[in-house]
């Protein structure tokens, strides 16, 4: 294929170098002057540098689009777990859901009450930060999991956080004693608490673990 008839830039790019070397030996048979010459390679050092350019960006923007899928994939894990969460507890209204943009509530069909949580343990994932598990005891796919504490193990029960997951994380202030219990809920049926476990949190010592 002649240069003349070259469609791809690669291919022009890979041909324009012998073309400037073979019209600079033979300049004076082409009729080409010095400033053609200069100018022919000024052209070819611009399309060079062009040509790297469109590579860069190229690389640039596969790197930025594949960085962009997996911001959305994280995004839509998250937005799908709490709105399965939500979906399963019905003491949020479908209004609210609606407001979210979430489905309404599922409807029809029987739904098997809620069961107590067992082995509700801990493990220190650092001096202030706790992650929490529990044995589901037999509830289903789609139950909602509220963790609440308390400072006495009596009285004062807070939800700090809700899952379908059968386990989360939790942060506290070290050195004060933190209760942790369980309570599964489904649809419309809520289990008794589970029984709570202590954590204390003491820089040096670690934590100590007992059921309450």
């Amino acid at each position: 294929m002649f240069i003349t008839e070259m469609k791809s830039n690669v291919a022009l790019r890979n041909e324009a170098p012998t073309f400037l070397i073979n019209g600079t030996e033979n300049a004076a048979d082409l009729g080409l002057s010095p400033a053609d010459i200069e100018l022919l390679s000024d052209n070819i050092s611009a399309f060079d540098a062009s040509m790297d350019a469109v590579a860069a960006a190229k690389l640039a923007l596969k790197s930025a689009v594949e960085t962009n899928n997996a911001n959305a994939s994280t995004l839509r894990k998250q937005i799908a777990q709490y709105a399965k969460t939500w979906r399963a507890d019905l003491s949020i209204p479908d209004s609210l859901l609606g407001k979210m943009n979430v489905p309404p509530h599922e409807t029809g069909g029987t739904t098997t009450p809620a069961t107590t949580p067992t082995e509700v343990a801990y493990t220190l994932l650092s001096d202030d930060t706790i992650s929490v598990r529990w044995n589901r005891h037999g509830n289903k796919s789609g139950t909602v999991y509220k963790i609440q504490t308390s400072a006495t193990g009596t009285s004062g029960w807070t939800i700090v956080a809700a899952t379908t997951k059968s386990r989360t994380t939790l942060t506290s202030t070290p050195g004060v004693p933190l209760y942790i219990r369980v309570v599964a809920v489904r649809g419309n049926s809520t289990s008794v608490p589970s029984n709570p476990v202590v954590v204390w949190l003491s820089s040096g010592e670690g934590a100590v673990l007992r059921v309450a």
